[in-house]
């Protein structure tokens, strides 16, 4: 039965529930009236043509509006909602998750393709951006997708009003008005944590629920802080810098603009974004603050309505006074105008200690009532003494607590290590990171004393909690430099890695997650026991980042039952989990994963939600080592929820997807690895940038994984990609060169590029004999790539030459039966096999056959060799039978028909 003409309408007013939703649309697809019905409603037209008719096609589709009951995608779309620049909004029903949601949709009809192009990019942007957030005050993100040839975006739906509309329906308290910009600016903080800065905060993009909740919405002008590009200084006094490598299309870095070029609203920009000047979270502190401004005292913050007479007003701090009979309180008015200074140096440091400002607490408020109320001249001219003073002078002392971590001695003598042991452009890399690191350590230890004793917007006990984060990461450098300063020539290798693992100092910002951690005994034994453990964990993670694992491993062991003794959770899980991670470093597999577990028990116990992610990723990794892949998952999805909970970071969770995609890898699970590190590199390009080892790592696990699929031109093309960054932060002769042209090598083999292969590998091996040695183990498996080239060359004789290189090499430096030895026994065999000399190849195919392993195509090709020769032998001709019977079935298996076809055709031809 038809639904009436009261439920459609209902259905497009969104007043009905999932079920009945599910009931109308069902009906719809096998009912054409009822279709015709559900357009002429959502479209505001009345349907005058007899329902029996079939309405007449559209010649020519025209921008607008979708109807309601057009798919797009998996959504069905019930109503328009609105439109913007960027395109449409729909509200739309999920049948997968049987749901509401609002659709995002660009309808582009016009402009060049380079116009509609750069729409589509900035649509899918703010997918990636959303997506990256999961935060009560952030419109969430379900899925992304195209649509005849456009992008679309499906988010929550939020039923309500944007806060401009909310602003115009009634009067609001100025108290009211705080409340929902307060939420508002809870939003943006988060994205600021994940690294990202609005560039378009306004009315409009603020929706306001029914359920009072406060949404931050519209991403898709957002950006990764400090401009368009990870590597821009983020102010005037910052060292000029190398441009950036030109991103990938379609990534959070793409430029969308020319060079100078201005996006977002006029009316909300700062002045350092109308003057197209690299943005830091303080822009979007600018724009908050003059939409609250202009909220609460109903009057524009400056009167200028064209840019550079706007921009004059701004630079020149003309703010427009709050008109008469607009009342709010002066601290309120003090906040809002330093948020407004046209110098981001003068705003607050933060977006969260601006909302600190705004929600100062009753007892503070009272005292300072009773201060003015009472003339207190003498307290009046103490504060004017400590202005005068300024947070420099009140609050310095930063750079000289780098005395012995990283002063000019200790620079020096790491450069000199470094230097002799020859690492090239990475000892620059890793002394640049160290700078970094020691100059954010001094803003971090400056801010957080102006907040508690100059602004007093954060307590002592913050204070407190922040100064002993800091103190921690200045422990941490002082061992790595230490360790740095004496490198042989492996750690150097590593130092860049070292440099950029270092915890970093924005963790020591975040006061939620300070606040809470359990916080260490009350006594002053017991506190400087946990002090002094810290000491000697910090020095164990300077270990662990420089690749010391068995010295660390030693102490981290020694370190054990003083914390367990103490009983301190936070720092027992600390212990167990540098404990576990080296355990699995240095092949203890079991015994780490047995602490790591423990360590992620120990750290909930502690409310240490960011070190749970940290050992629930190195869980997932060392899942994959020791083949406990269904457990490993488990992690993963633990971790996931994890971060949800704690809130996206951005870096953690690509880390997780580097790590699920290695377990994927290991298990042979090549699809799914490669949408794990597809995942893994869009986070991470957009939170640590493109030189550093965390994005390096999941970009040549991506290669991998691609051309495991059957993809080796995209894999190369990625490649190409990495190894520039890769000879940029490591230097041109790192290993991890060599390791990335061996790659390179393998795609053009895969695409019968032999003689690039050829020229490719020779260069790989140049690089890693010359750092690794002759003899290293890592050699063996360029050798066999060399042998594998030749042999598709047809030139037998040099491939059994490289193949027995390796093998000398494998059988010098690895167990008896290792699995890769398995490579140039087969490979000689064949080559033998094929040079017409069976006699010498079976001892070689029986030797591979010998070696343990899964059934695979590689190991299939070597049963079906050796049933051949035996046969032609005339020697055991029914162990030959055999063998030939397993060969088709491991490829039957594999699925390989052709291969199946080919050993089926023998064994009928033997009958």
């Amino acid at each position: 039965m038809c639904p009436s003409d009261e439920e459609f309408a209902a259905l497009i007013a969104g007043d009905l529930g999932g079920e009945k939703i599910k009931q109308i649309h069902a009906h719809a697809e096998t009912c054409r009236d009822c279709r015709r019905a559900l357009v002429g409603l959502a479209s505001g037209q009345p349907v005058t043509a007899s329902l029996e008719e079939e309405p007449a096609p559209d010649p020519a589709p025209l921008p607008g509006p979708l109807v309601a009951g057009t798919a797009v995608g998996r959504y069905s779309i019930l109503a328009h909602v609105a439109s913007g620049g960027m395109g449409a909004v729909y509200s739309a029903y999920d049948p997968q998750l049987d749901r509401r949601v609002a659709l995002k949709v660009m309808r582009v009809r016009s402009g060049s393709p380079l116009d509609i192009e750069d729409r589509q990019v900035r649509l899918l942007r703010e997918a990636q951006v959303l997506a990256q957030l999961s935060h009560p005050n952030v419109v969430a993100v379900h899925d992304a997708g195209t649509f005849e040839g456009q992008v679309f975006v499906a988010m929550e739906f939020v039923e309500g009003t944007t806060l401009r509309q909310w602003l115009e329906a009634e009067p609001r308290t100025w108290q009211a008005i705080r409340r929902v910009c307060v939420q508002a600016g809870r939003g943006l903080a988060a994205a600021h944590q994940a690294g990202l800065v609005h560039r378009d905060f306004k009315p409009d993009n603020v929706l306001i629920g029914r359920d009072g909740r406060v949404r931050v919405a519209d991403f898709g002008l957002a950006r990764p802080a400090d401009g368009a590009r990870p590597d821009e200084s983020s102010g005037p006094s910052s060292p000029p810098v190398s441009p950036a490598p030109p991103p990938a299309a379609g990534s959070l870095l793409s430029p969308l603009t020319e060079e100078g070029a201005v996006l977002g609203t006029p009316r909300y920009m700062p002045p350092e974004q109308m003057r197209a000047e690299p943005l830091d979270p303080r822009a979007d502190q600018f724009s908050f603050a003059l939409v609250m401004y202009e909220a609460v005292y109903k009057v524009d913050a400056f009167h200028g309505r064209r840019l550079k007479y706007r921009l004059r007003q701004i630079e020149a701090g003309e703010l427009n006074p709050p008109p008469s009979g607009r009342t709010a309180p002066d601290w309120l008015a003090a906040a809002l105008r330093r948020a407004l200074a046209a110098d981001p140096g003068q705003r607050f440091p933060s977006m969260d200690a601006l909302l600190d400002a705004l929600e100062p607490d009753a007892r503070r408020a009272r005292l300072r009532a009773r201060v003015i109320a009472g003339g207190a001249v003498a307290a009046a001219l103490a504060g004017v003494a400590v202005l005068a003073l300024g947070p420099a002078r009140r609050c310095r002392g930063g750079e000289e607590l780098l005395e012995g971590a990283w002063d000019a001695a200790r620079r020096g003598a790491v450069h000199r290590s470094l230097e002799l042991a020859n690492v090239g452009a990475g000892g620059g890399r890793a002394e640049a990171a160290l700078d970094r690191y020691a100059s954010d350590w001094v803003a971090m230890r400056q801010e957080a004393c102006i907040a508690a004793r100059v602004r007093r917007d954060q307590t002592e006990a913050e204070l407190e909690l922040r100064t002993a984060c800091l103190d921690r990461g200045l422990t941490e450098l002082r061992y790595l430099t230490d360790l740095l300063a004496a490198a042989d020539e492996k750690l150097a290798g590593r130092a860049v890695d070292a440099a950029l693992g270092l915890p970093p100092v924005a963790f020591c910002a975040d006061l939620a997650a300070l606040r809470e951690r359990v916080p260490p005994p009350a006594g002053a034994a017991e506190r400087a026991a946990v002090a002094e453990l810290s000491r000697r964990l910090a020095e164990v993670d300077a270990l662990r980042l420089a690749g010391r694992w068995a010295e660390g491993l030693e102490k981290a062991k020694a370190a054990m039952p003083e914390a367990v003794r103490l009983g301190y959770r936070p720092m027992e899980a600390e212990a167990l989990y540098l404990q576990g991670a080296m355990e699995g470093a240095s092949g203890e597999a079991a015994q780490g994963w047995d602490h790591l577990v423990a360590a992620v028990n120990a750290a909930e116990a502690g409310h240490d939600d960011r070190l749970k992610v940290e050992v629930a990723s190195q869980l997932v990794f060392l899942a994959g080592e020791s083949a406990r892949f269904d457990a490993g998952r488990e992690w993963a999805r633990a971790a996931e929820a994890m971060l949800e909970r704690a809130g996206r970071n951005a870096r953690q969770e690509g880390a997780l997807l580097t790590s699920l995609g290695t377990l994927e890898l290991d298990q042979g699970r090549m699809e799914a690895a490669r949408a794990s590190y597809e995942r893994a590199v869009r986070l991470l390009d957009g939170s640590v940038g493109r030189e550093h080892p965390l994005y390096l790592g999941a970009l040549s696990n991506l290669a991998t994984a691609t051309e495991a699929t059957g993809h080796p031109a995209q894999a190369l093309h990625l490649l190409e990609e990495a190894i520039p960054l890769i000879a940029r932060l490591r230097g041109p002769e790192h290993p991890q060169v060599a390791a990335a042209l061996w790659s390179v090598a393998k795609c053009q083999l895969s695409l019968r590029q032999l003689a690039q292969a050829h020229q490719t590998l020779d260069r790989a091996l140049e690089i890693a004999r010359a750092r690794l040695g002759p003899q290293h183990p890592r050699i063996a498996g360029y050798l066999d790539l060399r042998a594998t080239i030749f042999q598709a060359q047809g030139n037998w004789s040099e491939a059994i030459v490289a193949y027995r290189q390796s093998l000398e090499i494998r059988t010098k430096s690895g167990p008896p039966m290792d699995p890769d030895l398995f490579w140039p026994h087969d490979g000689i065999g064949q080559c033998l096999l094929a040079l017409g000399r069976p006699q010498e190849a079976v001892p070689e195919l029986e030797a591979a056959m010998a070696i343990p392993g899964d059934p695979s195509p590689d190991r299939a090709e070597t049963e079906y060799a050796l049933a051949r020769v035996l046969w032609a032998l005339g020697r055991e001709r029914s162990r030959a039978l055999v063998l030939g019977r397993a060969a088709r079935d491991h490829f039957a298996a594999a699925q390989k028909p052709d291969r199946e076809r080919d050993v089926s055709g023998w064994l009928a031809a033997l009958k």
